[in-house]
């Protein structure tokens, strides 16, 4: 037969109480506190890389933001938004028109409305659907005009300048 044990010796191998098991010495305590840091420092990395270009965003948050007064006048057209669209390789300008007289311009084959990187300079002109729709345009109707960002220019959050005939509306944001 089995010996048997006295209860009182079951607890004598482990004297140590809950509020004893949460005690830490001072290098634990140090490893704690720098693991801690190290989360908290990845987690901003990890936010700043990913919406950086937003937190730290200048001018106007939206085309709706913007003074237009002197593009609209010159042009006819008012921005209605800048956005990626297709996997960030084309860039949708909508625009509505204001006087079908003068937005013509929008469709100007030979001087064709221009996106400018607004921090390098460089130029994406080149459109997806030349001749989409038809010349006659219409007041208070939205109308989009498509360009390839075939090399990755422009991204999502970044500002550019759109030259739509002799006039340039600059820091536009690229939603």
């Amino acid at each position: 037969m089995a010996e048997r044990v006295p209860l009182d010796n079951l607890s004598q191998p482990s004297q140590r109480t809950p509020a004893a098991f949460f005690r830490t010495t001072r290098q634990t305590d140090i490893w704690l506190l720098a693991g801690i840091l190290l989360l908290m420092g990845l987690a901003f990395w990890m936010i700043f890389t990913e919406f950086g270009d937003v937190l730290l965003r200048r001018g106007p948050g939206s085309v709706a933001e913007m003074d237009q007064v002197a593009f609209t006048a010159e042009t006819g057209v008012q921005l209605v938004v800048v956005a990626m669209t297709a996997g960030d390789g084309m860039i949708d300008i909508r625009f509505r028109v204001v006087d079908p007289d003068k937005a013509f311009v929008m469709h100007d084959w030979d001087n064709p409305p221009t996106i400018i990187d607004h921090d390098t300079g460089a130029e994406l002109w080149r459109t997806r659907h030349d001749g989409a729709h038809d010349d006659d345009l219409h007041a208070g109707v939205i109308y989009s005009h498509i360009i390839l960002n075939g090399s990755g220019l422009i991204e999502r959050g970044e500002r550019i300048d759109l030259r739509v005939g002799d006039i340039v509306l600059e820091d536009i944001p690229v939603q």
